[in-house]
């Protein structure tokens, strides 16, 4: 995917992105991670106090074995020290913010 295909999946999600929910099934990781870092700063800056990030659980990943979208964006939760809960077979996180 490119940043076209990105712009194109987010911008159909950006009454749920407002929200404070973000759907990262279609991207690569560093799309994802960049994705994330940009929901999390817009929704701390807005003062949200709950948002879901959902990742998919892996089922479609290169690998097949494990997933690849979940921990990258989990690593970010715990660089930026957000409570987080794994949710819906571990596909989404329920990340509380400050």
């Amino acid at each position: 995917m490119n940043e076209a295909a990105v712009a194109v999946i987010i911008k159909g999600q950006i009454e749920d992105w407002k929200n404070g929910f973000i759907d990262l099934h279609g991207l690569y990781v560093k799309e994802a991670e960049t994705e994330t870092k940009k929901f999390i700063d817009y929704h701390e800056k807005k003062k949200t106090q709950t948002v879901v990030i959902i990742t998919g659980a892996g089922h479609h990943s290169k690998t097949r074995d494990k997933p690849l979208i979940r921990p990258a964006v989990e690593k970010i939760l715990k660089q930026k020290r957000i409570k987080h809960d794994l949710e819906h077979g571990s596909g989404s996180y329920k990340c509380f913010l400050k």
